[in-house]
Parts: C-alpha cells; sequence; structure tokens
C-alpha cells in the first residue's frame, strides 16, 4: 500500500494560519489579564488562602501562556509551509 501525499487546500491554510494568529491574540490578552491580576494583589483562591505565593501564580500562569504562544506560532510556520507546497502543486 503506498503512502499518500498530503496535498494542501486553501481551507488547510487559512485554518493554521487564522487559527494560529487568533491564538496568539488571545494569549497576549491572557497575559495582560495575568498581569493586572497580579500587580492588583488579587490573585485566585490559592494565593488568597496561602496555597501558593502571588509570585509562583504569575510565573506558572506565564509558562502556560508563553507555550500556548509557542504552538500557534508553529501552527503559522506549518500554515506558511503549507501555503508554499500548495502553491507549487498548484493546490490551492
Amino acid at each position: 500500500m503506498a503512502a499518500q501525499e498530503w496535498e494542501p487546500t486553501g481551507e488547510t491554510v487559512n485554518l493554521l494560519i487564522v487559527g494560529g494568529l487568533v491564538i496568539v491574540i488571545v494569549t497576549y490578552a491572557a497575559q495582560a489579564f495575568v498581569w493586572l491580576v497580579s500587580k492588583s494583589g488579587m490573585g485566585d483562591l490559592g494565593v488568597m488562602l496561602g496555597w501558593y505565593s502571588q509570585e509562583g501564580y504569575y510565573k506558572a500562569n506565564m509558562d502556560f501562556i508563553r507555550v500556548l504562544r509557542f504552538a500557534a506560532i508553529f501552527a503559522i510556520f506549518l500554515g506558511i509551509i503549507a501555503a508554499i507546497v500548495g502553491w507549487a502543486k498548484g493546490t490551492l
């Protein structure tokens, strides 16, 4: 059984690039929210009950946001590669 060739379509390219951009925008909004909550002295229930520090809350959330943003940028990169391959094959 021969392996199938992947032929990217315009829908695939749009999904990867636009989806990646939306996730990047959402992560910047989440970063602003986490910063605002951290600087205002508020936090979630764990901070209020003393289970962990405000700094730990900020670092943990920022680490998650950075990983999510990296994944979104990788999706955009894959979308660009798909656009190049689709353009070269004429399947866009």
